[in-house]
């Protein structure tokens, strides 16, 4: 109970801001908006499962009512929508009734503005417990695997502009990430994290010298496997001799720490570095940095042979529509390195983003950053509503996000891990055609247990403008699921495709018809979760090789202001 009341009690006080501006704004400043519609979802549903060798057949109704709020003023906006899904499905041998409601809700208040602003973001949804359920577990197919997870995250922002001397951001975040436990799984989520970033770098009057000093620190307190703290710090000194040629200096710190809840054991790692090198800077975003680094920590002082390493950092913007940034140095579990990549014009854009991290699923869901090159609006990841935005430095509007088209591979798991991610995606948006390319790669190595994972995922997306108001659409997407634990190896490769079509009647109905195709198949145990307890699994609903096909005929009404 006193776990609860702490979190109400952070959640109330950092939501007071939003509260108290929205209530003392003047009625004509603000501005609300506010949509409503009801699916009725009708869907015809086939799956054959090749462990039970049998096909289910089912006939299932979902009637789904849907809420969207969009609140705007001079110094604050929010939003808050809600979907509610009744699902009633009639099986060969039982009908069977359930009820799951998602919501997400974000806002921001410029307490002083351009200098502190307060913001809070969450969300309720449902995630798969199954470590073979990506892509596949839905409300419709194993449900029994999803468990609901609860997310939200509060922060302060406070930026001093860069001025003569000198210029500062401070970034506070406190984010609260659990789920309830299933049945059939052992596994939760039950983390809060507290984070707090520093930038701090010269001012204007210094035109051959530059500095900046970079520290970021967190804790995680889990409830299973002890708290976690991580401290970095960054700083570098630059002095330009000749043109744009001048010599850097560089030091690093990090420090991981983990510790049991009784204080029984406390696990320390380390990493120090200094260096000293090159740099060639033509404009603050125009600046290339060579060193050369020596290192500090117990596997480097092991190593006889060690004389250092080269370290790298790119930040070159070409032209305003591309921009390449890169970096390589090393860490206290290797070589590490970064890359991003944009580049975006009017008709065609293209991400790509690359990073090594040590982070848990908890973070994953709690900060979805998200790269993509379309914008949608309410919540809708249809193609064929979205839209790329005409304004190459588009600022989103409260109820307005990018989206990729494509998930991560996030489970209910609470372990430390190494993650190495590739995203990137590629869209256009012709007169009548929109086309998303798109695609992932991550490697979870978990620090705490004798486990690695990989997941490839990619994608395609088509819509096409039949006329005004028909829209033909299709979506493919394909991901390979490699799992080895305590030397045992299993795999999972999963295909699914939908091709719709959709159709506007009157200015308040839509009707939609769908056919959709999937397939998952499966090799070695642990994938299939039937060693149970080591990856949470004991999970219901059909494991192993599965084929799914589903007719789906919807008409959505849609009020909004």
């Amino acid at each position: 109970m006193q776990f609860k009341r702490k979190y109400l009690a952070t959640s109330i006080l950092a939501c007071t801001p939003l509260i108290m501006q929205t209530v003392n704004s003047t009625a004509v400043a603000n501005e609300l908006d506010w949509t409503i519609g009801v699916d009725n979802e009708f869907v015809y549903q086939d799956i054959y499962s090749d462990e039970r060798q049998e096909t289910i057949n089912s006939e299932n109704y979902i009637l789904r009512p849907q809420i969207s709020l969009n609140f705007k003023s001079k110094r604050s906006n929010g939003f808050w929508r809600a979907t509610h899904n009744h699902v009633r499905r009639s099986l060969q041998d039982a009908n069977i009734t359930n009820n799951y409601t998602n919501y997400a809700y974000g806002g921001s208040f410029a307490a002083i503005q351009n200098l502190l602003t307060f913001t809070a973001s969450g969300a309720l949804n449902y995630q798969s417990a199954a470590a073979n359920g990506f892509l596949v577990d839905s409300f419709l197919l194993n449900a029994e695997n999803l468990s609901k997870t609860r997310s939200n995250r509060f922060g302060a922002d406070f930026t001093l502009p860069r001025g003569d001397y000198f210029g500062h951001t401070t970034k506070v975040n406190y984010s609260i990430t659990e789920s309830e436990r299933r049945e059939n799984s052992f596994n939760r989520l039950d983390s809060n994290v507290l984070s707090v970033n520093t930038n701090t770098y010269t001012g204007d009057n210094f035109e051959r010298f530059s500095a900046q000093v970079n520290t970021d620190f967190s804790i995680s307190e889990r409830s299973v496997n002890g708290d976690y703290t991580n401290r970095r710090a960054n700083g570098d000194m630059s002095y330009r001799l000749i043109s744009n040629l001048g010599v850097i200096a560089t030091a690093s710190h990090e420090a991981n720490q983990i510790k049991s809840q009784n204080n029984v054991f406390s696990n320390a790692r380390q990493f120090n570095s200094v260096g000293a090198g090159l740099v060639w800077r033509e404009a603050e975003n125009k600046r290339i940095a060579l060193t050369w680094n020596r290192a500090d920590n117990d596997s480097v002082a092991e190593d006889e042979n060690n004389k250092g390493y080269v370290g790298a950092d790119i930040n070159w913007q070409f032209t305003p529509r591309t921009q390449i940034s890169a970096g390589y140095t090393r860490r206290f579990f290797g070589e590490s390195g970064n890359f991003s990549f944009q580049h975006r014009l009017k008709k065609l854009r293209t991400q790509v983003t690359y990073s090594e991290e040590v982070t848990s699923f908890s973070r994953l869901i709690a900060e979805p950053g998200n790269l993509g090159v379309f914008v949608c609006v309410d919540g809708i990841s249809d193609l064929a509503a979205c839209f790329q935005p005409s304004s190459l430095n588009y600022q989103l509007q409260p109820n307005e996000q990018f989206v990729q088209f494509s998930g991560q591979n996030s489970e209910i798991n609470d372990d430390l891990i190494l993650r190495k991610a590739l995203s990137w995606q590629l869209g256009t948006e012709l007169r009548r055609t929109k086309v998303s390319i798109n695609g992932r790669y991550a490697t979870n190595d978990y620090l705490e247990s004798d486990r690695l994972s990989r997941t490839y995922s990619g994608g395609t997306s088509i819509a096409f403008a039949i006329g005004q108001k028909t829209n033909i659409s299709w979506t493919t997407n394909a991901a390979v699921t490699d799992d080895i634990f305590n030397g045992e190896r299993g795999t999972s490769e999963v295909l699914t495709s939908k091709i719709g079509l959709d159709r506007k009647i009157g200015r308040y109905f839509d009707l939609s018809l769908a056919f959709s195709y999937l397939q998952r198949e499966t090799e070695g145990s642990v994938i299939g979760g039937s060693l149970g307890g080591s990856l949470g699994g004991g999970f219901g609903g059909l494991s192993g090789d599965i084929q799914e096909r589903r007719v789906s005929l919807t008409l959505k009404y849609n009020l909004s202001k």
